[in-house]
């Protein structure tokens, strides 16, 4: 399952499509679901500089986003949360955080294969949406 869902600076509906219904309750229904149906990856799409709430990134997209980038960290320690469980470890059940930078409507550059993954969220850059895309299903 793939959660590439995001709220926008376009929402109209407060508590329906806001940062904190899509981007904390979104994803960890969408986990809780995961779990509950035995699916055993869970991919989630967040937003680079997501941990680094002093940075000049973090706060212009909490901002512009109405929250976003607090409701994207808090949404991801909850899904953290659930797959710590005992009973989830034991039925092998996983997620897979990917946190790319700014997003281009470019085509595929060089693919997976040719990206640099790392462990954290220390790098930023721009990526194509395809990339992304092929990403997740890699």
């Amino acid at each position: 399952m793939i959660f590439a869902a995001s709220t926008s600076a376009k929402w109209k509906n407060p508590g329906v499509d806001d940062a904190r219904a899509v981007d904390y309750h979104g994803v960890i229904n969408a986990a809780k679901c995961c779990i509950k149906y035995n699916i055993p990856r869970c991919v989630i799409v967040s937003s680079g500089a997501v941990t680094r709430p002093h940075s000049l990134m973090y706060k212009l997209l909490n901002f512009v986003g109405g929250g976003i980038m607090e409701a994207q960290i808090q949404g991801e320690d909850g899904v953290r949360k659930l797959y710590k469980d005992p009973e989830v470890i034991k039925e092998g059940l996983y997620y897979t955080l990917i946190r790319p930078g700014g997003l281009t409507y470019d085509p595929v550059s060089l693919g997976p294969p040719f990206l640099e993954v790392n462990h954290g969220d220390d790098k930023s850059g721009r990526l194509s949406r395809a990339d992304v895309a092929a990403i997740c299903i890699a």
